[in-house]
């Protein structure tokens, strides 16, 4: 866990960098627009996914019946059947992102985009999404030092050549291709590591196994699936929307600044990505066999830890950062940190809550309900609340979109915890909500 969190530390550090060298090539209102070309593509990722990383994650973890021979043919046709199910969505979102843009940029921006640029980036995101599944899928073979050092080299390289077509081209033709090739390489990085650990390391037959039966194994799970994607909807009007949103009340001037305060906070997450790369399959495994009081003593140590740390990094933040944005990205930046310190608390609920929340909805089936709390949640922050400061004070200013971004996440826990804690008390690890409302069995 040490070594990943290191290289998940590692990899943050290239990203913060490469994030802060490219805006000082594109300049705010350049990185704004790509900002919104980037936020509709986005959209089209939220609408199409069904995250079956999720069902994948859930299904490779019930084998208590199998032999070992059945469990690596069970295994090795969920893991193919669940890629082709990724790529096809991975195809279908590209085009509609690519159709998307091309419809809808002007209504978030007055700069000029030339068709190809939205193609590049269009065709990045397709790849990316694909190479998102095989980012994920690594955890379950549990090899977290081969990860860790992937992971590095990959953000290095892709970093890299990223920054290379942005400094010789510092348009936005040059981003376009750059991600493109970027892209490229991150997959080749993430596709070729989970066939090492699939042929050599787990000895899955992923080409020959019965490819029959996992089809139909995630047939009989399609609710859980309309679950997920109903998620992606949510997620769409939240994580996608809010760009977009900046960009039709505010200019690309605001959208560039928000735009890198989400990109250099969402850094923080490579930590919660390494410990969820452990976590998740650790939480479901302990769930699968009941083991709750191991459950509920890590749970409550996850959050205790993510306090801590959150308050850590706004603290930094605060002392730190307004020295940095003058003397590295200059005045034109001066209005970015408020920004980026409202950005920073919704790491404290992704990683202290729903590092072990998620988990336990996944195994005790409560997607549906938590859907719901989702949809409140973002409906009255991310947009009552965001759009409300933005008529009241009559000011443009990406703040607002902020605290509407950030105050999604609490909304949402306080609808969702309680609520978890009545209808899952024995698993629960904070033991003084479960004594909010009756239990329900």
């Amino acid at each position: 866990m040490m070594f990943l969190t290191f290289m998940n530390i590692a990899s943050a550090m290239i990203g913060f960098a490469k994030g802060l060298i490219i805006v000082k090539l594109l300049g705010a209102q350049q990185y704004g627009v790509i900002a919104v070309i980037v936020g509709i593509g986005t959209t089209a990722v939220n609408f199409v996914d069904v995250r079956i990383s999720d069902l994948i994650a859930k299904l490779y973890y019930e084998t208590k019946e199998l032999t070992v021979t059945e469990r690596c043919n069970y295994r090795g046709g969920l893991l193919c059947i669940g890629i082709a199910i990724q790529v096809l969505l991975g195809l279908i979102l590209g085009f509609i992102a690519f159709i998307l843009g091309v419809s809808f940029l002007h209504f978030f921006t007055d700069t000029p985009v030339v068709w190809k640029i939205i193609l590049w980036l269009a065709m990045a995101q397709t790849i990316n999404y694909i190479s998102m599944l095989f980012n994920y899928l690594q955890r379950l073979s549990e090899r977290f030092f081969i990860m860790g050092i992937i992971q590095v080299l990959n953000s290095l390289l892709a970093s890299a050549s990223l920054v290379a077509a942005v400094y010789s081209d510092s348009s936005l033709s040059g981003y376009g291709k750059g991600m493109l090739f970027s892209a490229t390489v991150s997959f080749f990085f993430s596709a070729g590591l989970c066939w090492h650990l699939w042929r050599r390391v787990d000895h899955l037959p992923i080409l020959s196994s019965n490819h029959k039966q996992a089809l139909h194994t995630y047939l009989s799970n399609i609710r859980f699936l309309f679950a997920t994607n109903v998620l992606g909807y949510i997620k769409l009007l939240h994580r996608a929307a809010d760009v977009l949103m900046v960009g039709f009340f505010c200019g690309d001037l605001q959208t560039g600044w928000y735009k890198l305060a989400r990109s250099l906070t969402d850094s923080l997450y490579v930590l919660f990505d390494a410990a969820n790369k452990v976590y998740q399959p650790f939480f479901l495994t302990l769930l699968s066999k009941n083991r709750l009081e191991e459950f509920k003593e890590a749970a409550a140590g996850i959050f205790k830890k993510a306090v801590l740390f959150t308050g850590l990094v706004i603290s930094i933040e605060v002392v730190l950062l307004p020295s940095i944005i003058n003397q590295v990205l200059g005045p034109s930046f001066s209005g970015i940190l408020p920004i980026i310190v409202i950005l920073t608390i919704p790491f404290l609920f992704v990683t202290g809550f729903d590092l072990w929340l998620w988990p336990l909805l996944v195994a005790r089936g409560s997607i549906g309900r938590y859907n719901v709390q989702n949809l409140i949640a973002v409906g009255v922050g991310q947009y009552g609340l965001s759009i409300g400061l933005f008529f009241m004070t009559g000011q443009e200013s990406a703040v607002w979109f902020g605290v509407g971004y950030t105050a999604t996440y609490l909304i949402l826990h306080i609808l969702a915890l309680p609520d978890a804690a009545r209808r899952h008390p024995q698993a629960f690890p904070l033991s003084f909500l479960v004594r909010v409302g009756p239990r329900v069995q």
